[in-house]
Order: structure tokens, then sequence, then C-alpha cells
């Protein structure tokens, strides 16, 4: 019996990357850069700017959903 494919999610993502794990455009993910709520690091000898998949879960996980309400969020 053929083995099912496992997806490996690495633990550092270059910018397009962390964008689709996170689910949004390259666009949207840039603003939350430029806002300053996701953090770019150094990877490769300080050539290569990676986010950290903890952080992006992190981040996602505090952010607000439409007008501030949070899923499963008693109303």
């Amino acid at each position: 019996m053929p083995k099912t494919p496992v997806a490996i999610i690495p633990t550092a993502m270059r910018k397009t990357d962390a964008a689709q794990y996170c689910g949004m455009s390259l666009r949207s993910f840039e603003r939350l850069v430029a806002s300053k709520k996701v953090l770019p690091r150094r990877s490769g000898g300080g050539r290569v700017i990676v986010y950290i998949r903890a952080e992006l879960d992190e981040m996602m996980a505090s952010e607000p959903c439409g007008k501030g309400d949070r899923p499963g969020a008693a109303e």
C-alpha cells in the first residue's frame, strides 16, 4: 500500500510562504510586517529574511476576526 505524503511545515518561512501559511495575500502580509505585528528575522548568515512559524501562529491567534470578534467568543 502506498504511503500518504506528510506535509512538513518549516520552522522558518520566507515571506510568500509565510503569507500563504497565514491564509492571506502577500500584500496583506506585507501590511502586517509594516505595522510591526509580524517581525522578520534573518537567517543564512543574515542574507535571508524569514518569519518564524510559532510567531505567526501567535499573531494569528491574537488578531481579531471581522469587526473585532473572535471565533467562539461569547456574545
